[in-house]
């Protein structure tokens, strides 16, 4: 397989992935707001004296069950790790999630999902995330997942897969619903 046709069916798995999320969260009555990918041509990206200004999105989906908001970015791989670069994993995403952690009532992280390995999929907060990043760690594994973060149960309906949101809202509710995090 080329590399342009393995980019593509990447590409189709990962948004297949988000959309059967984001149509979980709506069919159980979650609210659920998908930030749009803005695409900029190249030629926009390196000129300086451009006036227009876009900024990179902070995460993916912003997800609210009363009485938490989730702000999440959702990563997907057929593979039993997900490298941590600046490619995969941007720094300017880390940071939104860190800095959104400072309010009461919101709960950020990563959303993993693991396609090749029974569609796990797993929550993981990003303080244990920016752990691991501290320990030099290169990836993150369905291990350090299974260990460290919280598993949202899926079932595949005919062929797309169906989240249980609510209660992955009702467990992380729990775990994290008093802390605000400082620096």
């Amino acid at each position: 397989m080329s590399l342009g046709i393995y980019k593509e069916v990447f590409k189709s798995a990962r948004n297949k992935f988000e959309t059967n999320f984001k149509q979980s969260a709506i069919k159980q009555g979650v609210y659920i707001y998908k930030i749009k990918d803005m695409f900029v041509p190249p030629e926009c990206r390196v000129c300086k004296k451009s006036s227009m200004k876009i900024g990179p999105n902070e995460f993916d989906f912003i997800m609210y069950k009363h009485p938490y908001l989730f702000t999440l970015e959702l990563k997907s791989t057929k593979q039993k790790s997900i490298q941590i670069t600046e490619k995969i994993i941007k720094e300017h995403q880390i940071n939104a999630l860190k800095k959104s952690t400072k309010y009461a009532g919101i709960i950020a992280g990563f959303i993993f999902n693991f396609l090749n390995y029974d569609n796990q999929t797993f929550f993981v907060h990003i303080n244990d995330f920016v752990w691991l990043l501290e320990e030099k760690k290169k990836s993150i594994s369905l291990n350090f997942c299974q260990k460290v973060g919280t598993r949202i149960n899926n079932k595949l309906l005919s062929v797309n897969y169906e989240y249980d949101i609510v209660e992955f809202v009702q467990s992380v509710g729990e775990k994290y619903r008093a802390k605000i995090y400082d620096d």
